[in-house]
């Protein structure tokens, strides 16, 4: 059986690729505005203490006293003292995947060093309790910083030998992917429709 083709099958073809390329381009920006969606989210989240809606648990009164002593800071938040975590909340793309990554990366590192993923982690999930040891001067600090914030201190603390530390979880990014998830898709085929057809249906 002989198929004979006639018309612009060419161009047909040509037509068809290039509609394939603007579909994959159209998703994988809708996708990547999605995250930058999501890391607006979780900056401002983080400024007013309440990312995705979920408040954060306030810092314990001896952590408080702790970093007025430190910086100075008259009112001391989470994930606020330096600015650094915000910061390191980053968008990446990944079109070959139609994929994007909103978060810290594993190799990004505050000015004390630490990996931040590690920060994250921990105020993510919580962590402890674990003991770090307390040496002479170590105590008269921490005993003196409470004491200048107008905590009162037991007559044993001045005697213990290690700080006791539980960091409650804090969470930034779950409580923003709760409250993204129910709209995404339909942000998402939206913002597609929008950039392959403005929006025409």
């Amino acid at each position: 059986m002989k198929v004979t083709k006639s018309g612009q099958w060419k161009r047909a073809g040509a037509m068809i690729l290039a509609a394939a390329t603007r579909l994959q381009s159209a998703i994988n920006g809708a996708v990547t505005m999605e995250a930058h969606r999501a890391r607006k989210e979780a900056i401002q989240g983080i400024s007013r203490g309440a990312p995705g809606g979920k408040k954060f648990k306030p810092l314990a009164d001896t952590t408080r006293a702790v970093r007025r002593a430190l910086r100075g800071t008259k009112r001391p938040k989470p994930l606020q003292e330096t600015g650094e975590f915000k910061k390191a909340i980053v968008v990446r793309s990944f079109p070959s995947k139609l994929t994007a990554f909103c978060g810290i990366l594993r190799q990004q590192r505050g000015t004390d060093g630490r990996p931040l993923v590690n920060v994250a982690a921990v105020h993510e999930f919580g962590a402890g309790p674990f003991a770090v040891a307390m040496t002479n001067r170590s105590r008269r600090f921490f005993f003196w910083a409470i004491g200048t914030g107008g905590l009162a201190t037991d007559q044993t603390g001045g005697h213990e030998k290690a700080f006791v530390i539980t960091v409650p979880p804090r969470p930034v990014f779950g409580p923003v992917w709760d409250m993204m998830r129910g709209g995404s898709r339909s942000r998402i085929e939206q913002e597609v429709q929008r950039r392959m057809w403005g929006g025409i249906r």
